[in-house]
């Protein structure tokens, strides 16, 4: 039987999209309307899955009225405007019966007056566009001019775009050093955790339809591996769907295997969401598991995180969405804080060599001069004693202070 699980590619099967019916319920709302909406998640939150399920219902939902079109920026034949505007306008035409003037779309000039074309035949085009980073990337090609353009279709009701990014529009916009107020027609919305029901329903109704039943261990196993992830489910899922098919006598100890296997996947994935984290989300985590005392500074920041699907809040406590990612936190932030002492031990040895320097210099100069006023007669030989007393008096002087700080640092480790 083939595994009904996919961790790896977008979801394209009806029958393996769960849940999301808050978010979906608003894009619905927002595009009767033709308002723009931006999409913001993390890395393998289900971004990419959710467009494609919108343009897929949006039609039955909405009315065949409105055709959306769902554009993957990442695709290598999308890097010029030109490029992009003649496959939206060949998709289109393609939707609507094959009757509109493609030919005459090569910039933004003219896919603006094919959208005032479809909009008078009371047509409602959709935009979807994954992966926005990918315009920002390549400023100089998709420019001010280019985005304002885009806003201008879209404030005037003609075009509704839904795009998705990693990070809010704004704050891309700016990273690109552009100057387009483009965003400011777009509502933004976060994709975080599924719902505890919608993660039931992921771990639970793909085995129901091969007939195989979850033992409470088993789906305690996934939860304990995805938390309400579902990227991590997907991937928990599969490789205990895997172990369960083997034939009798060769699955062994099924927990094991399928941590083992897990744990081998997933820590590239953990290690590309820890590197993305700043450094006042990372202390967050360190109260999300306990070793840190919770501020209000913390929360804002814990909150933060929830949005993202990065903790949640159970019983009125933060955790980390799963307990294997919460064991990875920890070991992470041990490693930080060990690299820290280090350092720090490092340091105060290469500053505890520069007493033991000067010191013996005073040493060798204060020998210098006593064997100096001892060769020499007279004045000179007093101004060189006399020196070498003053030297003498300096080391002393050094050698009780360093012995008394080293002495107070002792006592304070």
């Amino acid at each position: 039987m083939p595994n009904p699980y996919n961790y790896s590619t977008v979801v394209t099967n009806p029958d393996m999209f769960f849940g999301r019916d808050a978010i979906l319920n608003e894009l619905y709302t927002r595009l009767r309307g033709m308002q723009s909406t931006s999409i913001v998640g993390l890395h393998r939150m289900g971004k990419s899955s959710l467009l494609r399920w919108l343009t897929q219902t949006l039609p039955d939902s909405l009315g065949q009225d409105f055709v959306p079109l769902c554009i993957n920026l990442q695709d290598a034949r999308y890097r010029t405007v030109a490029d992009l505007v003649k496959m939206i306008a060949g998709a289109l035409n393609e939707r609507l019966g094959g009757d509109l003037p493609v030919s005459d779309v090569a910039d933004m000039k003219g896919f603006s007056k094919l959208v005032d074309q479809v909009c008078c035949s009371d047509i409602h085009p959709v935009l979807c566009l994954d992966e926005f980073e990918e315009f920002t990337k390549n400023s100089e090609e998709f420019n001010d001019k280019f985005l304002d353009a885009l806003r201008s279709l879209g404030a005037g009701a003609k075009l509704a775009m839904v795009t998705t990014s990693r990070v809010p529009l704004p704050d891309l916009i700016r990273a690109a050093q552009l100057g387009s107020p483009f965003y400011n027609i777009f509502s933004q919305l976060e994709l975080g955790l599924l719902e505890p029901g919608e993660a039931q329903m992921l771990r639970r109704e793909p085995f129901a339809r091969e007939e195989i039943t979850l033992s409470p261990e088993n789906e305690a196993l996934v939860e304990e591996l995805g938390g309400r992830h579902p990227y991590f489910v997907q991937m928990a899922c599969y490789y205990l769907y895997e172990a369960l098919c083997q034939p009798e006598g060769a699955q062994g100890d099924v927990a094991d295997v399928v941590r083992e296997r897990f744990d081998r996947t997933a820590a590239s994935h953990f290690e590309h969401l820890w590197d993305r984290l700043e450094n006042d989300k990372r202390a967050a985590l360190r109260a999300a598991i306990g070793k840190a005392v919770l501020t209000s500074e913390t929360e804002q920041v814990l909150k933060r995180l929830g949005h993202l699907g990065v903790v949640e809040k159970s019983d009125g406590h933060w955790r980390v969405f799963s307990a294997t990612f919460a064991r990875y936190v920890q070991r992470m932030l041990e490693l930080e804080q060990s690299a820290g002492r280090s350092q720090g031990i490092r340091g105060t040895a290469t500053i505890s060599k520069t007493p033991v320097l000067i010191i013996g210099l005073l040493i060798l100069l204060t020998l210098v001069l006593l064997i100096a006023g001892a060769l020499t007669t007279n004045i000179l030989s007093v101004i060189l004693i006399l020196l070498s007393a003053v030297s003498a008096g300096v080391l002393l002087f050094l050698t009780l202070w360093y012995r008394h700080d080293d002495h107070d640092d002792t006592g304070r480790t």
